[in-house]
Formats: C-alpha cells, sequence, structure tokens
C-alpha cells in the first residue's frame, strides 16, 4: 500500500523557498510456516493443520489467505477453518475458491483490538490428500492489514506434503493360473485385486 502524499518546505524569512511531494511504499515482510495432514495416506480426505507464524500485527479485521498446491484440494466452499491463537476468534468466516485452490479466512476477532504477532494455528477441514506420494508444490500463505487485498503485510512459502502409501487389501487378491497341471508350460495368470484409488490415464500397475 502507498501512502498518502508526503510534503517538503523549505522556508527562507517566512517564504517558501522549496517544495517536493513524495509517497512511501512498504515492502511485504516474510512469514513462515508448517502445514502437516491429519490422515497422510493418498487420496484420503483429511484435516490439515499449518501454522502461520506472523512478526506484524493485524487489525481486528484482518485477513489471511492460503493458496494450496494443485494436488492439494480443499472440499468444503465454507466453513472450512479453526483458529487457535491470541485475540483470536475459533471459528473464523472460511472460503474456498476452486479456481485458485485459495483458502480465504476473515472474521478473526472475538473484538476491536488488534491481531498481535504470534504463530496463527490453523485447522482447514476436509481436505484430499496428493493423489500419489509424489511430494506436493509449496503452499502460499499471504496476511492482509484489513479484509482489503489492497493492504498486504507479509507473505512467504510453506513446505508442501508427502502423502503415504495406501494399502492394498489382501483379502481382496486373487491369482488364477489357466492350469493347474503340475509342470505344465505357457500357463498364464489372472491377477485380481480391488483398487481403492483412482489410477490415472497415464497411470499403471
Amino acid at each position: 500500500m502507498t501512502s498518502n502524499s508526503i510534503t517538503v518546505k523549505i522556508i527562507r524569512n517566512g517564504f517558501d523557498k522549496m517544495i517536493g511531494t513524495g509517497t512511501i511504499r512498504a515492502v511485504a515482510s516474510t512469514l513462515t510456516g508448517v502445514a502437516a495432514a491429519t490422515l497422510t495416506t493418498v487420496n484420503k480426505i483429511t484435516s490439515y493443520k499449518i501454522n502461520i507464524t506472523i512478526t506484524d500485527a493485524l487489525s481486528s479485521s484482518g485477513m489471511v489467505q492460503i493458496i494450496f498446491p494443485s494436488t492439494v484440494i480443499p472440499t468444503l466452499s465454507s466453513g472450512c477453518a479453526t483458529l487457535i491463537g491470541t485475540s483470536v476468534t475459533s471459528n473464523p468466516t472460511c472460503t474456498f475458491n476452486s479456481g485458485t485452490n485459495t483458502i480465504t479466512i476473515t472474521n478473526m476477532n472475538s473484538s476491536t483490538v488488534n491481531i498481535p504477532a504470534q504463530t496463527l494455528r490453523f485447522t482447514i477441514l476436509s481436505v484430499q490428500n496428493p493423489p500419489s506420494v509424489n511430494p506436493s508444490g509449496t503452499f502460499t500463505a499471504y496476511t492482509y492489514y484489513t479484509s482489503d487485498s489492497n493492504y498486504l503485510v507479509s507473505q512467504g512459502t510453506i513446505t508442501g506434503v508427502t502423502a503415504t502409501l495406501d494399502i492394498i487389501n489382501p483379502s481382496t487378491v486373487s491369482v488364477v493360473p489357466s492350469s493347474y497341471i503340475v509342470s505344465d508350460t505357457l500357463v498364464t495368470y489372472s491377477i485380481n485385486f480391488v483398487n481403492g484409488n483412482t489410477i490415472g490415464q497415464s497411470g499403471y500397475a
């Protein structure tokens, strides 16, 4: 956000000698954070603990935005977060924009006092884990002094997550040969199992 104009005058003998104006534009500070899934299995829908440490206060109408990596997908369009911290409410307003994979959190304060510098501990509800054990991209977080996105205060990236393997239920696996004759040749085997996860178009087993 750019400041209002600042005017500087040089006065001599009671009269303006020189005059100039300028503005100041602050640079956003850097926030840090950590993200972790409560349940780490691929494709599972679970809650995510996202802790964001801010070094600058926000006003009582401050806002936080979190952009999720493309393979980590929130599923609730509203009512999607809880919050723990100082001078904050436990149930802020949370909305999800599926087009940008972004969570926006507002109405974080239960009073009119500023939200002080601290670690904000968010729980994002009903998030789908990555579809494979390939590490996700990073999360990107922004804080704003008010609910106006022109009032950026801080920004930063948060290391992504790595899902863990799902397990095929052994009771669903069967191996059926085309022949049961001992030492028979050219036998084909049919291997059947129940796959609990979607395989992409270019995936394989």
